[in-house]
This record gives structure tokens, sequence and C-alpha cells, in this order.
């Protein structure tokens, strides 16, 4: 019994044609589970995945043997790690990451190749993450906010929005909207939206993302172009187009992939782009080819962009020293009535971002400043984060207590009397899941509404729950 719907016949008719002899195998791949991965957060390390295959290619990738209800699961609320799909890890392998690097993610909803390289990246590197499409914007907020790392700026814009930026990156990654044929046997639904002119109405998209993303890379900068389709339309032809059009400033680079990962490689007469195909590796369907990119273009971030961050005063300072502990190179700065903990280095690129681009994130927004009140309110953002300042009091949450806590219920432990400090950090297993502040002998539950679980619970956890509550 095959474990997905039908493929379309159209499609199969393609494949048979584009893979030859190898194409009864790549159609009995369609017959099996598809693999579930996932990807640790090295800032919040966990056990939970310790006995777990290791993705060969990513240092932080584990194989899980069936799919867990993850919703239910506290830590993937605090970040611990993402769920990511194996082969969607691969194209990491063409950066070096020992650099410091400005990187910009042009697509990057729902944020797992934002949260990938914000693992790899050193301390001195900037992301840009940002999502073209506003309502998808959301989710990708919520992802890196979990991941908890001060060197990202969240965007939505689209990519013309994005010129003040030029040549300012030494990377640029467009995981390209794309007909999602790759994701067929992980995601059935796929099939269902799937049209046989579906590639060429996607490669008009790719095309124009393409032509804007050229000029947003420094000279001897890096394009990396990733679908999850199988089309030669949307993939090759797109690749063939591009080096074309842009013959003088774009070449394929060669990616350094083991033979044992299964990887594809396809020679063209311009050089190699790369495949992932079901049958031949553990993981869905990929393309990735990466240029080379020449810029005669020299970015410029002038100072006076920068009047709209100030760094913090010194009465400022000392308030927010009551949560937050600043480490390395790592500055704190207000904008309005927020104060945001960011690289300093990467003032003037922030900055310039707060005044063309449409800004969700940058650095950690550490803490809000309550109008003629001297104090703070520390943030969602911070409690993810790492930073907190020593002194804070965190509260180890069973597993139905951090459940409850995850839907905004009230949280009564049995030592309240013992409790003294105004706020505090909820946790589970020493990961932080959100703020907790004591009001009146009451215990305030602060996570976010809107992130609230909402699915019904387990019947165990429920019965559990009705016996606290």
């Amino acid at each position: 019994m095959k474990y997905i719907p039908e493929l379309p016949g159209s499609f199969l008719n393609r494949m048979k044609r584009q893979l030859g002899d190898e194409f009864q195998a790549f159609k009995d791949s369609y017959g099996q589970p598809p693999t579930i991965s996932v990807r640790l957060n090295p800032l919040k390390r966990v056990t939970s995945f310790d006995g777990f295959a290791p993705v060969p290619w990513n240092q932080y990738g584990r194989y899980l043997t069936e799919r867990p209800d993850f919703v239910f699961d506290p830590l993937i609320h605090a970040g611990a790690y993402y769920v990511q799909e194996a082969s969607s890890m691969l194209f990491a392998k063409a950066i070096d990451f020992s650099k410091d690097l400005m990187i910009l993610d042009l697509c990057a909803s729902p944020g797992g190749k934002s949260t990938l390289m914000l693992s790899e990246m050193t301390e001195n590197s900037l992301l840009f993450s940002n999502e073209i499409v506003r309502k998808r914007s959301g989710v990708l907020y919520e992802n890196i906010v979990k991941w908890g790392y001060p060197n990202v700026v969240v965007t939505s814009n689209s990519p013309e929005e994005y010129k003040t930026f030029t040549a300012a990156f030494d990377v640029v990654v467009v995981d390209a909207p794309c007909s999602g044929e790759g994701m067929f046997r992980k995601e059935p639904e796929t099939i269902r939206e799937w049209r046989e002119n579906k590639p060429f109405q996607c490669l008009v998209t790719q095309k124009d993302i393409l032509d804007q993303a050229i000029g947003l890379v420094r000279d001897n900068g890096l394009l990396v172009y990733m679908t999850c389709t199988f089309s030669l339309e949307e993939n090759e032809q797109v690749v063939s187009w591009f080096l074309k059009k842009y013959k003088d400033r774009a070449q394929l680079q060669s990616i350094d992939f083991e033979k044992a990962w299964g990887v594809t490689e396809v020679k063209t007469e311009n050089g190699s782009v790369y495949r992932c195909y079901p049958h031949k590796l553990k993981g869905e369907g990929m393309f990735i080819a990466v240029f080379t990119i020449r810029n005669a273009n020299k970015p410029f971030f002038s100072k006076k962009n920068q009047e709209s961050l100030k760094k913090i005063n010194q009465d400022e300072n000392k308030l927010l020293q009551d949560f937050v502990k600043l480490k390395g190179n790592l500055e704190a700065f207000r904008l309005e009535d927020k104060i945001m903990v960011f690289p300093g280095r990467y003032l003037s690129q922030i900055a310039l971002a707060h005044k063309h681009l449409n800004v969700l994130k940058s650095g950690i927004t550490a803490a809000s400043v309550p109008y003629k009140k001297q104090n703070l309110i520390p943030t969602h953002e911070l409690a993810m984060s790492k930073l907190h300042a020593e002194n804070i009091c965190k509260m180890e949450l069973t597993q139905v207590q951090a459940l409850a806590y995850l839907k905004k219920m009230e949280i009564k432990p049995q030592n309240f009397t013992e409790l003294h400090s105004q706020w505090m950090l909820a946790s589970y297993q020493g990961i932080a899941l959100g703020w907790l502040k004591t009001f009146k002998n009451n215990l305030n539950n602060f996570y976010p509404k809107e992130w609230v679980i909402r699915k019904n619970l387990p019947e165990n956890i429920y019965h559990e729950l009705k016996k606290i509550f």
C-alpha cells in the first residue's frame, strides 16, 4: 500500500524521462514514510535526542525513528530544537562560517535556514532574516525569537526594498518559492495543490528574486539558490538563464559533499549543481546551486543613520543590569520605548534597516521602558535568549506544569511562600520558557498570548492538570 496519495500522472511521466533507469527506485521511495529529523540548538543543550542517529552533514541534526506530537514537548517552545527536513540542511556546506559574515536569508520563513546559520555563525557575524510574504513573517519572527540569538535582524520586505543594502552581504540565500515537488512525500497536501503548469508560473517569481538578489551580494560573495522541487524549468534552466544574463558577474561554485551522503552532482556546461532524491539520500527532494558573484559596487553605511538608535544612558544601564548581562561585543541601544541588545559593530547597518525596512526584530529587544516609570519590563525575547542576569530566579516546572504555562494557565507551585523575586523565569529541564511575575501572593503568567498552545492536551496530561487545579 502506498504511503501517500497517488502521484500525478504527468509528474510521473516527466520524472521517468528525467531519471531513466533510476525512475522505478524513485517511485518506490514514495511507498516509504518520509524521514523525520530535528536540529538541536547549541545555545540550549538538552539530552532528549541523545542516542538518535546523526544527520551526517550537520553536527546538530538528528534523525528520529517516529514523529512525535511536537506541540506537546515544552522544549520545542523553548527553542531547544527545530524540526527541519534533513536535505534542507545541506546548503550550509557551501558557506565558510569560520569567517565573520553578513548574511541575508531573503526568503526565510518559517526559519529553518536562518536558525541553522545562527547556530554556525561567529558571534561577530550578522544575519538578516527576511520574509517577502507579510502573512508568513509572523512565524519567522516567532522561531527566531525562540532560537535566542542576538546577532540577527528580522524583516518583512520585497527584494526591491533591500536596494539600500547594495553589495552589502557576504552571502545571500534564496530558497525560492517553487512548485514543491520535493515535499510530496513529507507533505501530501502539496500534491493536491500541484498543477502541470505550476513550475512555469513559479520560475517567473524565481527569476525576479534572483534579478534583485545579485545586486545585494558584495564582490566575491556567494549567492545560494535553492528549491524543494524536481522540475528542470525551476532548477537547471533558471541557473542557465541566470548565468547567460549575468555572464560577466556570476560563476557556479562547487560544493564538497561526501559521496556517501547520496547527493547527486549534475555537471552542466557551466559547472556543477546539486540534487537530492529520496531514493538516494535520507531526506526529501532539494536542488542547490551556488554562485560566486562579482560586484563593482561598494556598500555604504552612513553614520547619519545611527541617530535613531542611541546608546542607553547611565540610569537605563543601571536598571538594565537587573535583567541583562551583556557579553562580548554586545551593546545596548534605545529606540523609542525599547532597549535592544546587539553587536555594536553593526550599529550603522541596523540603523539603516530601521530607516528603510519593515523591521520586526533587531538583536534582542530586552526590555520596554514605561513612560515616567523608574523600572523596566523584561520581554519574551530576553527570556528566550541567554542574556539573563545571574540574579534572576528560575522556577523549574514539571512537564504538566510547563504545558499549563504554555496554555497561559495559572501556575501554583507548592513552595510559593518561599518565592521572593518579582520577576522570574519559568523553565523546563533548565531551559527558559518565559516570564512569571509575583503579585499579591499570585504568580502571573506572561507567556505571549499569540503563541499559546491551542490544541487540546492529551487525555493523560489533562487528567494530571485536573489534579493540580
